[in-house]
């Protein structure tokens, strides 16, 4: 194999991070795939991301319920809460917040049958309970908010300048808000997300309101309701899916299915200037206050004109109306899933990873296989078929969504610089994963550690679900 065969640019440009989101075609395919609930992300073509949801399987993630402790296990330092019926979630003690438990006259002890406020934080895995907490997070497209917690906290992924421009802003929109900014953020906590960057004061401020009405209304309905009511369900799947996106601005979305279309194409939530919901809950204060900015907001419609708008990061919907083919099949989106189940995966070097998952952790092997190194030394070659696993590791963890501890057999580096630039290259790429992907560090006997938060399952157990539902539809077709 010539040596050209292993150079690849775009490998280049992630190694050395020169890449950038706006430099990519970045699609986001929205669609069914047997039957369940898909989105594809696509990278210049290459598959990036998939998420699927099954008819029969709704993900509880992110919900709100009135749970009821059952038990209370100390040895582990956890209670084990009825959330909904016949449906029970471990919550560790020590994030239980006095202010979550409900109608009790001492709230800091904890006691079994006690009711209280819980969301859904992970998903059931593996005969694994879902796992639960009290410290309730409210997520919009912008914003996280979340009660009584303080002060504002920004992602990782922003720069600093994006920072200082963002908090200033942010503050203008508590004061626009609430009056008091300082008050409010005694109480509240804001998470900051990435795609904020995108926004402008009217989104920002639009989004804020509809969290904090909502927080509101779910906690003043919580002491009203019965054990096992859902009191919030998160943003139905394409939503979700959109709002956990970053850099939309840079993305094209596309769907096959007009339904989806109409659901998602974009709308002036500020039509004729009218409030959004949750104005019933503002207090008469706060209600003169948000009448006062609603009139500014009609008066800067005008100054725009028709259909101007603050926000920069429109989103491009596209309906997919080709016959000849179909939208999954023009991206070859079949063939992709089949591949990120497939135990090995090649590298276009000739070299390949094997990835093993078991009940404790996840393997990944790499290896040369048939890839040729004529023209380096065996320390570069080795250097360059690790660099490129690294990125396919990346890729393939958010593809497969694994989670948890993944042990990685690099091939072996004897120089210490090369095992350093090799680790650097990784931790950075790892960085990327939405996630939240943590490398950390090479044993003494070469192996790499890495771990990533647990939050769905992945994708073989979601393809396991959907297949067995896809039979046992076509056996009642059959009977």
């Amino acid at each position: 194999m010539k040596e050209e065969q292993i150079s690849d640019p775009k490998l280049d440009q992630l190694i050395d991070g020169s890449i950038h989101f706006a430099h990519l075609d970045r699609r986001l395919i929205l669609s069914h795939y047997m039957g369940a609930k898909a989105a594809f992300l696509l990278e210049d073509e290459v598959l990036m991301g998939i998420w699927l949801e099954s008819a029969t399987e709704h993900s509880r993630v992110g919900e709100i319920y009135v749970g009821k402790i059952k038990s209370i296990a100390d040895g582990i330092g956890a209670a084990f809460v009825e959330y909904a019926k016949n449906e029970v979630g471990f919550l560790p003690l020590n994030q239980i917040r006095p202010e979550m438990i409900l109608n009790q006259k001492n709230p800091a002890k904890v006691a079994c049958e006690q009711e209280l406020l819980v969301q859904v934080v992970k998903a059931p895995m593996n005969q694994k309970d879902a796992t639960l907490t009290t410290n309730l997070i409210f997520s919009g497209k912008y914003i996280v908010l979340t009660p009584y917690t303080q002060g504002i906290r920004f992602s990782r992924k922003l720069k600093k300048e994006d920072k200082r421009t963002l908090l200033s802003l942010v503050e203008k929109v508590l004061d626009e808000l609430f009056g008091d900014k300082d008050v409010f953020l005694s109480h509240y906590g804001l998470i900051i997300r990435t795609n904020a960057v995108f926004a402008g004061f009217l989104p920002l401020f639009y989004e804020l309101h509809e969290l904090f009405h909502e927080v509101s209304s779910v906690l003043s309905k919580a002491p009203l309701r019965p054990a096992f009511t859902c009191l919030r369900q998160d943003a139905p799947f394409y939503h979700r899916i959109l709002r956990d996106q970053y850099d939309l601005p840079h993305m094209k979305i596309v769907t096959d299915e007009q339904e989806i279309y109409d659901e998602l194409i974009p709308r002036d939530e500020w039509d004729d200037g009218e409030a959004p919901d949750g104005t019933e809950y503002l207090t008469s204060e706060e209600k003169e206050r948000f009448d006062r900015f609603m009139e500014s907001v009609r008066q800067k419609k005008e100054r725009l004109g028709e259909g101007g708008s603050e926000d920069e990061g429109q989103l491009q919907i596209s309906l997919w109306q080709e016959t000849s083919y179909s939208l999954l099949s023009r991206y070859t989106i079949p063939s992709g899933v089949e591949k990120a189940l497939a135990k090995r995966v090649w590298l276009k070097s000739g070299g390949f990873l094997v990835i093993e998952p078991t009940e404790a952790l996840t393997v990944i092997d790499v290896n040369s296989g048939k890839a040729s190194s004529r023209k380096k030394t065996p320390e570069d070659f080795n250097l360059r078929i690790n660099m490129e696993a690294a990125v396919e590791i990346a890729r393939q963890l958010r593809l497969r969504n694994l989670s948890g501890m993944i042990i990685v057999d690099f091939i072996n580096l004897e120089k210490e610089e090369s095992r350093r630039h090799l680790m650097h290259t990784l931790r950075r790429i790892l960085r990327m994963d939405p996630v939240g992907a943590n490398l950390i560090d090479m044993t003494t006997l070469g192996l790499v550690e890495i771990t990533r938060r647990k939050k769905e399952p992945p994708l073989r157990e979601v393809m396991h679900l959907i297949r067995q539902q896809q039979d046992k539809e076509e056996n009642e077709a059959w009977s």
